[in-house]
């Protein structure tokens, strides 16, 4: 749970400072793509990799949070603040096997990161908790970055764009403890 707690903390500062630079548009319309069918990619990761998926429905990052949340359920905790890239407040809704990370869009909380941490759920391409690194890297290659104590891909392949997704591995004693689709939506380069 500390753990947890760290990161959730260091989650919040990194994305409130970055996003307080600058405000960013807010011309976008929300994407409605949610729920639809979801075919896992192949080949090396890419920006098609950056969606939680549960029993064959897709729930992408940059969209709304609410079917997500619906699967998940209403057992989770809600911490708002006022978002400083965005008109409205980022949001967290914290589940027991969960964190989902949001900010405002026209009025809706969109995903900007789903970071998972317990449960069975797997990533589209079979790995889960508790998989090795050579599997993570048999499923998406080994394009991807060692930082601190995670595996990271990176969809613009460069680790510097602090904008661009990212999926992250989070390893305890070799073993996959937690995934992150992150959308680094609201930060500013």
């Amino acid at each position: 749970m500390k753990k947890i707690m760290i990161f959730l903390i260091i989650g919040v500062l990194a994305i409130s400072a970055a996003a307080c630079s600058d405000k960013a548009a807010e011309t976008a319309a929300p994407e409605t793509n949610q729920t639809q069918q979801y075919a896992a990619p192949t080949g090396p990761f890419s920006e098609a990799d950056m969606v939680f998926v549960n029993n064959g429905a897709g729930y992408p990052i940059s969209t709304d949070v609410t079917p997500l949340l619906s699967l998940f359920g209403e057992g989770y905790e809600v911490i708002a603040a006022p978002s400083c890239a965005f008109t409205g407040e980022d949001k967290q809704f914290i589940y027991d096997f969960a964190t989902i990370y949001t900010y405002p869009m026209n009025g809706v909380d969109m995903i900007n990161e789903i970071y998972i941490y317990g449960g069975d759920y797997t990533t589209s391409r079979g790995i889960g908790l508790g998989a090795t690194l050579d599997e993570v890297k048999a499923a998406y290659g080994d394009t991807g970055f060692q930082e601190g104590n995670s595996y990271v891909y990176v969809v613009s392949g460069n680790m510097e764009n602090t904008s661009s997704p990212k999926l992250y591995f989070e390893l305890t004693d070799g073993a996959v403890s937690g995934i992150s689709y992150f959308g680094a939506n609201g930060i500013i380069q």
